[in-house]
């Protein structure tokens, strides 16, 4: 079945996949992932809904956290809108509601730009260690963090691949690993989280003071990119509801065809439905100003 697909690209392998649309189901799911506050329910959704929308044979273990992010927003754009609005308060007395538009390509832009190095070797001439940026969103410990992001020990001619072990294996062969290994692995990230604090991915476009930064930075340790995700992607879980009922009862939808569109198709349907009633009261309210004057109606058009 011929269905719409666009390019996503995958930034830490210098490649692109083509994904299916973001349907509605995906987003109230998301919804629900989101306001449960679950670190590691977040982190299976993720992977999942990537695994879900990739028209290819996506390896999901080797994202990085970047990859991730860059993906959601891509999904993001063309699945919800390619603009978000973000709402905050200003820092005054006063604490008045701002909205400020932010596009999705601007941040999209703002992340390349970065010019992160997506993967690292480290070696001692005998051993060498191959891996990448982390690929999970939040870490107990520092050495969580190597165990996300080691792929391949090479030593003696042979390679060990940890992509695919659970995590008590990778702590195990990690454990065996010599002193020098940990220090140059933190070293070679905390280059690449220097950069990220040097440029921010979004940047705020008011000239009033915001009780908020004006300026966001992503970071590989501290959480931030989750946050950013679930910013994105957050909503008012009653609306889905509201929409769902009003589109069912009113264009006699049925719920797996909602279901199974994108959230930017439900706001176009909804805001038909709300012009459209619009116009039925205007119409109610003229014809009743009318009988009420004596004023003849109008017969109804001919087909």
């Amino acid at each position: 079945m011929s269905q719409f697909v666009y390019p996503v690209d995958i930034i830490s392998q210098d490649t692109s996949y083509y994904f299916k649309e973001f349907t509605t189901k995906n987003h109230k799911d998301f919804v629900k992932v989101i306001l449960n506050e679950n670190k590691d329910a977040l982190d299976m959704f993720i992977n999942n809904l990537v695994q879900e929308l990739c028209v290819g044979d996506i390896n999901v273990p080797l994202l990085t956290s970047i990859d991730k992010l860059y993906i959601l927003l891509t999904v993001r754009a063309y699945g919800i809108s390619p603009e978000i609005v973000l709402v905050t308060e200003t820092d005054d007395e006063e604490k008045l509601k701002v909205s400020i538009p932010v596009n999705i390509n601007d941040i999209l832009d703002a992340i390349r730009s970065l010019n992160l190095e997506h993967g690292f070797t480290v070696t001692d001439g005998n051993m060498t260690i191959k891996g990448s940026l982390p690929k999970k969103m939040f870490f107990d410990d520092a050495f969580d963090v190597i165990c996300s992001t080691v792929r391949y020990i090479e030593f003696n001619n042979q390679e060990i691949d940890l992509i695919n072990m659970s995590l008590s294996e990778k702590i195990h062969v990690l454990n065996t690993l010599p002193s020098f290994v940990f220090p140059k692995i933190i070293e070679t990230l905390q280059a690449q989280e220097a950069k990220m604090k040097a440029t921010p991915i979004i940047s705020l476009d008011t000239d009033k003071q915001l009780v908020t930064q004006k300026e966001v930075f992503i970071s590989l340790f501290n959480g931030t990119i989750a946050e950013i995700i679930k910013l994105m992607f957050k909503a008012d879980l009653r609306e889905f509801y509201n929409n769902e009922y009003t589109l069912i009862r009113r264009f006699k939808f049925s719920y797996d065809h909602i279901s199974n569109i994108t959230p930017a198709e439900v706001g176009m349907y909804c805001d038909i439905i709300s012009k459209d009633m619009e116009r039925e009261k205007k119409a109610a309210e003229e014809r009743e100003h009318n009988q009420g004057t004596g004023i003849p109606m109008a017969p109804p058009a001919s087909s």
